[in-house]
This record gives structure tokens, C-alpha cells and sequence, in this order.
């Protein structure tokens, strides 16, 4: 077995994060960009492993009349059953995480040796092919190579041939052919792609559904559904030891803000009303602290110790700001009753 770098990268992102002014379909693309880097967490992949010679598996040739005539009289090879084909068998990968970002992750592979019938390239198009089919609205380059030279420099080989990758391929996921009789022009948000459906159900709205792409649709939903649940995820909601803190706050069963307007309207200091306040956060040469590891386990530990600090600076974040009564507002929920949202939106 050989250890093998994998790469995956979510590119060419402003084509699903910017191409809209709906903060849920921002969100969306963020979280879905996000799960898509980490789709082999706790995942392995099954490939047929195929003989080095397919002549292995065809039948051994008869030996000549005077050789099959001399092993009849000496009663030799009777009992010995004739070559039949090899079992097929199959190889289940599971891909080991060493550092996982918002746009990429970086795993580690073991694979047979490189003569295996190149298992390597059918391992990666698996990959590539389980990405396209449960995030086809999102671009991702995927490569593979060995660590023989040592991680640094596989690191760097990986990398670059992402970027390679990258330049290959079309900047936009292109959209599945749409039936010319339910054309209805371009998408109402993104004024690029085949509108396909009218989206309904818009909170806060009384305006007709707009129709919209698919692409954008999925990412509406998907950043409708899961905006409340990722950010208790972020900051622990359910981890004994930040119990206290949150239960004391509210953020254990918060919901937050759905659209900008949640968040700068109808605030009661008439100073604050209509006013947004963004923080940026972004890393000081990370990208030089990563490339400097000498290991995989020196990537995983900067990966662990960042994380881990990350969600701290967001949970302290949320529980100062939710210790401000103006910072809390009501809006229906689901269910059509008031619920306590906070004043907060988190983008990826």
C-alpha cells in the first residue's frame, strides 16, 4: 500500500456565493461548499481491484499430444482441477482527514502500489463523480498524487495540480438541459441561468414567487433549513462544557436573523435602524503556516488548534451580543407563532 495525498477544493465560488443578493442563498452555497470538502469524513469508497495481467485470468494452455500422452501413463495431474477465473475483490477506502477548511479538504489515502491496474485514477473519478452528483451546482477540483517524495512536496504537487484542473474546466456548473417548452427566461435572482420553478413560501414577502433556477432554488432551501442548526453547531450547542454559558444566553434554542432586513429594521434606537454592522474575519498567511508543515500530523494540529479557536471567538461573539435586549426581535416561526431571533447572520 501506498499513502496518497487527496485534494478537494470548491472553486470559482462567486459563481454560488455572489451571483445573488438573497442572504439565504448565500448561505446556502457557503454551507453547501463547506459539505462538499468534507464529503469523505466518515465515508469509504468501494473500487474492484483488477489483476496487474489480465492474462492471469485465461486458462492455461494445453500441453502438447507427447507431454499429455507421458502424463496419462504416469497418472500425474488428474486430481488437479483446471485454472478457472480469479475472484473478483474489491478494495474499501476510507480517507483520512488531515486539514479541513471552508473550501478545502485534504486527506490521506492508502492505495495499492501504483502498477494496481492505475486504482488511483478510478479512486479519483469516484470521488469527482459523487461530488457532481450531490452538489451539482457547485464547482470542485479533485486530485490525487503519492507522498513518495515526502509531504511537502506532494503537498505542493497536489496543490498545483488543482489549479491546473481548475483552469480546465468551465468557471460556471453548467445547468441541466431544460425542456424548451418550460422555458420561462432567466432566473429572477441571478439573471443567468434557465429559470425552472417558482419559488414560494418567502417569509416576509407578499410580492408573486419569483422564478428562479435550479441552482438557486436548492441553495434557498438548503440555506433556509440548516442556517439555525450550523451556527449551534459552530458554537457547541449540545457540548457539556459550553451548556452553562449558552442555556444562560439563549443561544441553546435561538433561531436568527433570515434576511439583512431582520437584521436593520424595525430596531427600537432609532440610530440603529437600517444600519448594518459586518465583521471580516481572515486568516495572516495561513496559507504560509500550511505549507511549512513538515507532516501531515503538524497540518492536522494546526487544523485542530484553529478550529478550535475559531469557535470560541464565535461563541463568546454571540454571547455578548445576546446580552443585548435590542440585539433579540420576534418574527413568525414555521408554525406561524412569534419566535426570538437574534439580530445575527454567520456566512462561510
Amino acid at each position: 500500500m501506498t499513502t496518497h495525498l487527496l485534494r478537494i477544493e470548491a472553486v470559482n465560488l462567486d459563481e454560488v456565493l455572489f451571483d445573488t443578493d438573497q442572504l439565504s442563498v448565500i448561505r446556502g452555497g457557503g454551507l453547501l461548499a463547506l459539505k462538499g470538502v468534507r464529503c469523505l469524513e466518515g465515508h469509504s469508497i468501494e473500487l474492484p481491484l483488477l489483476p496487474r495481467n489480465p492474462a492471469q485470468n485465461a486458462p492455461a494452455p494445453a500441453p502438447p499430444n507427447l507431454w499429455r500422452r507421458l502424463l496419462r501413463t504416469l497418472r500425474i495431474g488428474r486430481s488437479v482441477p483446471p485454472p478457472g477465473p480469479l475472484e473478483p475483490k474489491t478494495l474499501a477506502t476510507t480517507a483520512k482527514p488531515i486539514s479541513c477548511g471552508a473550501s478545502v479538504g485534504l486527506y490521506e489515502v492508502q492505495l495499492p502500489d501504483p502498477g494496481d491496474a492505475r486504482i488511483g485514477d478510478r479512486y479519483l473519478s469516484e470521488v469527482a463523480k459523487r461530488l457532481n452528483d450531490v452538489y451539482p451546482h457547485h464547482g470542485f477540483v479533485v486530485d490525487l498524487v503519492p507522498s513518495e517524495g515526502g509531504f511537502r512536496r506532494a503537498h505542493r504537487t497536489v496543490l498545483a495540480r488543482n489549479r491546473c484542473r481548475q483552469l480546465q474546466q468551465c468557471t460556471l456548473a453548467l445547468p441541466a438541459a431544460v425542456a424548451s417548452g418550460t422555458l420561462n427566461g432567466p432566473c429572477g435572482w441571478d439573471d443567468l441561468r434557465p429559470s425552472t420553478e417558482a419559488l414560494g413560501g418567502l417569509p416576509g414577502t407578499k410580492r408573486p414567487p419569483p422564478r428562479v433556477s435550479q441552482s438557486v432554488a436548492d441553495r434557498y432551501r438548503y440555506g433556509a433549513k440548516h442556517k439555525d442548526g450550523a451556527i449551534r453547531d459552530l458554537i457547541g450547542v449540545g457540548v457539556p462544557e459550553h451548556a452553562p454559558k449558552l442555556s444562560a444566553s439563549g443561544l441553546d434554542r435561538a433561531a436568527f436573523a433570515r434576511s439583512f432586513e431582520d437584521i436593520a429594521s424595525g430596531c427600537p434606537d432609532y440610530r440603529l435602524n437600517n444600519k448594518l454592522a459586518i465583521l471580516y474575519f481572515d486568516g495572516n498567511d495561513f496559507g504560509a503556516i500550511q505549507d511549512e508543515c513538515e507532516s501531515p500530523e503538524d497540518l492536522r494540529a494546526f487544523d485542530v488548534a484553529l478550529g478550535v479557536r475559531r469557535r470560541e471567538l464565535l461563541r463568546r461573539l454571540l454571547i455578548d451580543l445576546a446580552a443585548d435586549p435590542l440585539a433579540w426581535f420576534e418574527a413568525p416561526g414555521p408554525d406561524g407563532m412569534p419566535a426570538r431571533r437574534l439580530r445575527f447572520e454567520l456566512l462561510l
